[in-house]
């Protein structure tokens, strides 16, 4: 339902394509298991926000997913110039009360990525 209302929001006002609907994307499909498509929706949102923390954690977690491990230490070692005290386990800090499971498929991703514990 998430994917069908961003990608109609985007629709509506293609040029103002905010990087909150991009990672809402990215972050939709990566929970999903469709890693290769949430990467692109991360890298787009990368690319335009070379400073967004969600861009980079979520594509380093699809990347690592999607078996695509340079990508993923790429992404990892961006996140951490971005933010040096980021660690896996304080994920939650940035994110809203997620399910259990969705939080540890992230955190897998993350670790995966070569981001500290």
């Amino acid at each position: 339902m998430a994917i069908e209302h961003l990608s109609r929001s985007i629709r509506h006002d293609p040029l103002g394509i905010a990087g909150g609907r991009r990672s809402g994307l990215a972050h939709a499909h990566f929970f999903l298991d469709r890693y290769e498509e949430a990467l692109q929706w991360a890298e787009g949102h990368a690319r335009d926000n070379p400073k967004a923390h969600p861009a980079f954690r979520i594509a380093a977690a699809s990347a690592a997913l999607a078996g695509k491990m340079d990508q993923a230490q790429s992404f990892a070692a961006v996140l951490k110039q971005i933010d040096p005290a980021f660690r896996v386990s304080r994920l939650e800090d940035h994110l809203g009360p997620w399910p259990h499971e969705f939080l540890e498929k992230y955190k897998q991703g993350l670790r995966l990525a070569g981001l500290p514990e």
